[in-house]
């Protein structure tokens, strides 16, 4: 019997070796997203975790480059489409280049593990800009 959603079949914790909870799945979750990711200190604290640990950075730094940016992406310069700015960086010295939208951040990446043929591609673009005209 769940204390929040009534009769309800035994939730077994799939980490806690067949111990079962006295909430169903659906009320747990509830509280845990409540708990969680409706407090705003717990959110930052895990951010600024997340980028200390991946890019160096603190959540203040991303959000004073994110001012100086005027919110938006440094390549484009639009507003990103849905989600955050994306920490631009380079992935053998670790140095932070800025903030991207998620397009260009992909875009970049993309570019940076092809880096030997953009002189293939850029030949073929231009041949074919060439044959249009």
């Amino acid at each position: 019997m769940c204390s929040v959603c009534g009769p309800t079949d035994i939730y077994v914790g799939p980490r806690y070796k067949g111990r079962s909870y006295w909430r169903c799945a659906t009320a747990r979750l509830k509280d845990e997203t409540s708990r969680y990711w409706t407090n705003e200190t717990y959110r930052d604290g895990q951010r600024n975790a997340r980028f200390l640990r991946e890019f160096g950075i603190t959540l203040k730094e991303y959000n004073d480059m994110f001012e100086a940016q005027a919110g938006l992406c440094a390549r484009c310069g639009n507003p990103p489409a849905s989600m955050r700015l994306a920490v631009d960086h380079d992935h053998e010295t670790g140095r932070v280049r800025g903030l991207l939208c998620g397009s260009c951040n992909t875009y970049i990446g993309r570019l940076e593990a092809n880096l030997s043929t953009l002189e293939a591609d850029l030949a073929y673009i231009g041949a074919r800009l060439l044959s249009l005209v």
